[in-house]
């Protein structure tokens, strides 16, 4: 059973959006030993903390992609850097937030987005597609506001 995972699915596990998917047997595909496996989320443990500290320049970027993800991620920015101390690579898991952070400030922008709740599925989508191929995110998610082919549009453009 795989005993480590990365931070982006704890963060899903911890923030709550598992009120994205369409069933309670949701897969996803996580690396173990640089060999992809698809897992039920369920089966899934938490890192211990790793790095007892991080460094300033990732903490600083920590609270930037924190910031703009704020409203629709609903963890505490302690809690967003105590997940970071578990992962085994955080620099790395923090280049994946940043470009989420990045693909949502662009679709919020490019679409004038006002509806907390349409935040929330962009931010749903993106989040997702940073732990599955976009052909699985759409099995994953259940659309309520974003029609299929805005949600498709959105996410070719995690892949810029």
């Amino acid at each position: 059973m795989i005993k480590t995972i990365a931070i982006v699915i704890i963060v899903i596990l911890v923030g709550g959006y598992l009120f994205f998917r369409k069933n309670d047997d949701l897969k996803i595909e996580v690396s173990n030993n640089g060999k992809l496996e698809t897992v039920n989320i369920n089966d899934l443990k938490m890192n211990n903390i790793v790095h007892e500290e991080l460094q300033e320049d990732l903490l600083n970027r920590i609270m930037k992609f924190h910031a703009v993800l704020k409203e629709v991620n609903g963890i505490s920015l302690d809690d967003t850097i105590e997940n970071f101390k578990r992962d085994q690579n955080p620099k790395n898991e923090l280049l994946v937030w940043e470009h989420i952070s990045n693909c949502y400030t662009e679709a919020i922008n490019t679409n004038k987005v006002y509806s907390i709740a349409e935040k929330k599925e962009i931010y749903g989508l993106f989040l997702y597609r940073s732990m599955m191929p976009k052909e699985s995110v759409l099995t994953q998610i259940e659309l309520k506001i974003l029609n299929r082919a805005k949600a498709i549009e959105l996410l070719g453009n995690y892949d810029k």
